[in-house]
C-alpha cells in the first residue's frame, strides 16, 4: 500500500507499508484521536491527525525532541494549545499525543516535577 500526504500538489512521502506496519498504523491513529480528546479537549479525527503529521514532516515543529532510532517528540501548535506528539519515523505518523508540555507528574520514583523533566530524566537515566 503506498501512502501519499500531498500539499499543494508537492509529494510529502511516498512508500509501501507491509501488512503489520498498516495494522500498526491505524492503531496509533486511533490512539492519538482518543489521546487527543483525553489531554487536550481536542475532537480530532483522521483529518485532524494527517494534517499534524504533515505539520512534523514540513519541519513546523516548535521544538523536537529525539527520543530514540525510531521515535521524535514534537510540539506542534494547534488553536493556540502547544500539543505534544510521539512521531513514529518507521509508520510516519504520530503514535500519541502525549501530556502537555506543562503537566506535573507525581510518582514516588521522580517527586513532583514538571513532565519536561520527567522526558531529560528519561532519556538520561542510567538505570
Amino acid at each position: 500500500m503506498a501512502i501519499y500526504f500531498t500539499n499543494n500538489n508537492s509529494l510529502l512521502f511516498v512508500g509501501k507499508l507491509s501488512k503489520n506496519q498498516q495494522k500498526i498504523m491505524e492503531e496509533q491513529i486511533q490512539h492519538t484521536i482518543q489521546r487527543l480528546n483525553e489531554r487536550y479537549d481536542i475532537i480530532a479525527d483522521r483529518k485532524l491527525v494527517k494534517s499534524l503529521v504533515k505539520k512534523i514532516q514540513q519541519g513546523e515543529s516548535i521544538n523536537k525532541f529525539v527520543e530514540s532510532t525510531n521515535y521524535t517528540v514534537h510540539d506542534i501548535e494547534y488553536e493556540g494549545k502547544i500539543i505534544r506528539l510521539l512521531y513514529d519515523r518507521r509508520t510516519h505518523t504520530t503514535a500519541t499525543a502525549l501530556p502537555p508540555p506543562d503537566f506535573i507528574i507525581t510518582d514516588s520514583k521522580y517527586n513532583i516535577h514538571s513532565y519536561e523533566r520527567f522526558l531529560y530524566k528519561s532519556n538520561h537515566d542510567k538505570t
